[in-house]
């Protein structure tokens, strides 16, 4: 059986170059030579008539010669100095080829340079050139994979848990990304969020029997007050002083009055809620959000100076009479108790009317 011949294109083994005719001078020595063709790899010489076969010995394969490339452009000329490795001498044809080496970063662009526009018919221009040689043409080769076949079934596993672990990480990012929108857009179209909102509750408010000036007790906003307690003391104008006791065991609210301040008669001075009483939420909204509010719907309450997170549900919208703001009152009864204490703070509140 005869043995199978491997055969392969020249490409495969050698590099290749687009050879160019262009005109160009070569000097080596000080000796001008025509050239036949060239490219950015190379150049093929043709020595003078005058130069006969024996004084041609001097050329041998595989030594270097110091030339000069000149370029005879429409505009100027150019010369690029190069080392040429010579690579084949034809003594019958007069010719030799050479390959350029230890070629620069800047040898490199300006050939190649040189090369893509005599095939693109591009005109050189001085300022073209200029502009080639000052910037970098140059960048980091990119790193090849290395063939699954070199590779270690270690560095194989490694490797795979990096895919999966990469693909992971992107789907976790993808999804987190589309819940974050869905969310977002959840909550424009079907969350209700509250302009203001505080904890209130059915007060009971103390008024001042007669006109007088005020004197209240050392009483803290939000203490525990027994029923009989004396709250406010009156001085009427005639000099009578007139209590004001707690009507119930309740916490004191808030003071409508300072000490020494003027009253009138039946004017409310001191708000107080009762122990019993069962604090609720208002809220307000403006009006184009109070027409998606029905009862009964699910309420979301932040207790602001509590750190109190608790649920809730819609009781009443009440529209504001006469108000100018374009906003309506919203009761929420929160799910959880909460207790007396807490009326009067700040509460955040989102209403979901999906």
């Amino acid at each position: 059986m005869a043995n199978k011949v491997n055969i392969v294109h020249e490409a495969e083994v050698q590099r290749q170059f687009v050879r160019i005719q262009l005109p160009l001078k070569v000097k080596v020595g000080g000796q001008e030579y025509e050239t036949i063709d060239w490219s950015n790899g190379g150049v093929a010489l043709e020595w003078p008539q005058s130069m006969d076969r024996e004084q041609s010995t001097v050329f041998v394969e595989g030594k270097v010669l110091k030339g000069t490339l000149e370029f005879p452009f429409e505009e100027f000329d150019m010369t690029l100095p190069v080392d040429m490795e010579i690579r084949y001498v034809d003594r019958e044809r007069r010719r030799m080829g050479c390959r350029f080496t230890n070629l620069s970063a800047q040898q490199i662009s300006m050939l190649q340079y040189f090369v893509g526009a005599y095939i693109s018919g591009e005109v050189i221009r001085v300022g073209d050139v200029l502009e080639v040689a000052a910037r970098n043409n140059f960048t980091t080769q990119r790193k090849v994979p290395a063939v699954d076949a070199a590779l270690t079934p270690m560095q194989k596993f490694a490797r795979n848990l990096r895919r999966r672990t990469g693909m992971a990480a992107v789907m976790f990012g993808s999804f987190l990304l589309a819940a974050y929108v869905v969310a977002g857009l959840y909550e424009r179209a079907f969350v209700v969020t509250a302009k203001a909102a505080l904890v209130t509750a059915d007060l009971v408010k103390v008024q001042a029997p007669t006109g007088g000036t005020v004197f209240y007790q050392s009483l803290e906003l939000g203490s525990k007050v027994q029923k009989g307690r004396p709250l406010v003391m009156v001085s009427t104008d005639s000099g009578a002083m007139v209590s004001l006791d707690s009507p119930c065991d309740c916490i004191v609210v808030s003071r409508a009055f300072e000490n020494y301040d003027r009253v009138k008669n039946f004017e409310p001075v001191i708000s107080l809620v009762p122990i019993n009483a069962k604090p609720y939420v208002q809220a307000t909204v403006g009006f184009d959000e109070a027409v998606k509010l029905t009862h009964g719907q699910s309420a979301q309450l932040n207790f602001l100076g509590q750190g109190k997170h608790v649920k809730g549900r819609v009781e009443n919208v009440l529209v504001n009479e006469g108000s100018e703001s374009g906003t309506a009152k919203v009761l929420i009864a929160p799910e959880a108790e909460l207790p007396p204490e807490y009326v009067g703070d700040p509460v955040e509140v989102k209403i979901d009317t999906f």
